[in-house]
């Protein structure tokens, strides 16, 4: 199976009135195994959610890259994912004409 690479640079930020040198962007690697459509991080910065042509959600570590948990629901491509304001819940919609919150 061929893998494929989703990379994604990590900025930090602050307040622009803030005169503090600021770190460089880091950049982040994952190895999925299916093309990525849509991607989201949760309100806290700490998770990075994704969804594609392997029909799952998956909540990775947006830190180390690891896959914290794959969500399973949608029966075709996943092309919208994002994480509800206060972070609890993850909404998705799928071609296969589905929204799951």
């Amino acid at each position: 199976m061929k893998q494929l690479v989703l990379s994604f640079a990590i900025i930090s930020y602050s307040l622009l009135a803030s005169a503090q040198p600021q770190p460089p962007a880091t950049l982040l690697t994952i190895q999925v195994g299916a093309p990525v459509m849509s991607a989201g991080y949760s309100p806290d910065g700490k998770y990075l959610v994704t969804g594609g042509q392997s029909h799952d959600i998956t909540i990775w570590n947006s830190l180390t890259g690891e896959r914290q948990m794959t969500l399973k629901g949608h029966t075709d491509d996943v092309v919208a994912v994002r994480y509800r304001p206060n972070g609890r819940y993850i909404a998705s919609g799928g071609v296969d004409n589905s929204l799951i919150l």
